[in-house]
């Protein structure tokens, strides 16, 4: 029998605040600007950095974004899309008969690597909802998009 290879995925968003991007989780202050918001979102894969807070964006539509794509991927649909103010692109293309998910980061050069779908799927929605959750704490603007959002992440995962 095979021995199955630890795949290590790690996701975090960030809120950048006067040029310092702090982890989601303990951000304290009100945001009142619902337009821009700013941040980014750090994906690692067995040390491998395929995004950092090198590509930082308007992490709430990002966010959106990628729950889109999670819906993609669960439906075994490749997914791609640019960021919502630069030209990053960031695609998931799943394999339903190896049972993975391929993440492409296209920036200022390309970088990808496989992962479990169920790992895949499992550590994204933890992240998102993460983020949500928060989001709707601190920006009361974005409360019902969150709650929104937060709504759609169960049906991701309990299948």
């Amino acid at each position: 029998m095979a021995k199955r290879q630890i795949i290590m995925l790690e996701v975090n968003s960030y809120l950048k605040v006067e040029e310092k991007y702090i982890p989601i989780q303990e951000f304290t202050d009100e945001i009142f600007d619902s337009d821009y918001i700013e941040g980014a979102i750090e994906i690692i894969i067995n040390n491998n950095i395929l995004l950092s807070v090198d590509e930082s964006d308007y992490i709430d539509q990002l966010w959106s974004y990628i729950l889109d794509g999670l819906i993609a991927v669960d439906a075994w649909t490749s997914f791609s899309t640019y960021f919502p103010d630069s030209a990053v692109n960031l695609a998931f293309e799943p394999d339903r008969a190896a049972q993975t998910v391929k993440i492409v980061v296209n920036s200022y050069t390309e970088v990808s690597s496989v992962i479990p779908y169920e790992e895949f799927m499992q550590a994204m929605v933890n992240a998102a909802t993460v983020f949500f959750r928060k989001l709707g704490e601190v920006c009361k603007d974005l409360s019902e998009f969150s709650d929104e959002k937060l709504r759609s992440l169960p049906k991701l995962i309990n299948q």
